[in-house]
């Protein structure tokens, strides 16, 4: 009997181990990333640059929840310099001189269709002298990517707020700021007020909340609207295969 029971015991796990492999797997998007690091291990220990990464992704999770749901994994690279252009201290003549270095340097990788990363670069300093812009973060838009048919990285101000990474996630899952003016037809900003005057409007200073897409402050919650998430997710179910997993060849290229 004791014999029996051992079997069946062992018959019981297996039947549960193999009914929770063959579980049906929800969409994801599944981005793996590489945080370009311009300092040294000493100027900035490997401790502290996964404290400052960290809470970011778990943030750009947490909004980017709609299905596929954001998913990312990272890790660290250690580089000063890259075609002349110190890292630290991001400086460019204009935006179409940015988008150039960063398509040029900093593409997104495709290895093949499930196997690449996006880069982030986390700079000391982020300037655009023309028009003069002391930036936080900036990537590409999709819709002026299909001019260049090749998409790039990001780059990130290493001391702004913590919503700055989502943001600019934002603008790639093809949300705008919600002081822009849009032209679809489907506009997740209709509420919200326009024009230079518009820049942080949707901020609730009693209960520290602010739309995502808009000017992001430090210490205050972003938030996105049920049309903004739904908006997101479409655009990210955009570049899954028909397994459900991100196409980096499409990634890149659309």
């Amino acid at each position: 009997m004791r014999r029996l029971g051992i079997l069946l015991c062992g018959l019981t796990l297996y039947l549960i181990g193999n009914a929770q492999t063959n579980l049906p797997i929800g969409k994801g998007f599944n981005l793996h990333v590489h945080f370009v690091v311009p300092y040294s291990e000493s100027a900035w220990p490997d401790s502290a640059v996964k404290a400052w990464i960290e809470p970011r992704i778990s943030f750009a999770e947490e909004i980017y929840a709609y299905e596929p749901a954001l998913k990312l994994t990272y890790e660290v690279k250690r580089s000063g310099q890259i075609g002349g252009q110190d890292l630290q201290s991001l400086v460019f003549r204009s935006n179409k001189h940015f988008h150039k270095f960063m398509r040029k340097y900093f593409p997104i990788v495709a290895e093949d269709s499930l196997n690449g990363y996006f880069p982030i670069i986390i700079a000391e300093k982020f300037q655009v002298l023309k028009p003069q812009k002391r930036l936080c973060g900036k990537t590409f838009l999709p819709s002026k990517s299909l001019f260049f048919g090749k998409r790039h990285g990001m780059a990130l101000k290493r001391y702004c707020a913590l919503s700055v990474f989502a943001h600019e996630l934002g603008h790639i899952f093809k949300l705008t700021h919600t002081y822009k003016k849009s032209f679809t037809r489907k506009d997740c900003n209709k509420d919200f007020k326009k024009g230079g005057k518009g820049k942080r409007a949707s901020a609730n200073y009693e209960n520290r909340i602010v739309n995502l897409m808009d000017s992001p402050i430090d210490g205050f919650k972003a938030v996105l609207n049920d049309c903004q998430k739904r908006l997101a997710a479409k655009e990210r179910e955009r570049y899954l295969n028909e397994n459900n997993q991100l196409n980096y060849q499409l990634f890149k290229k659309k």
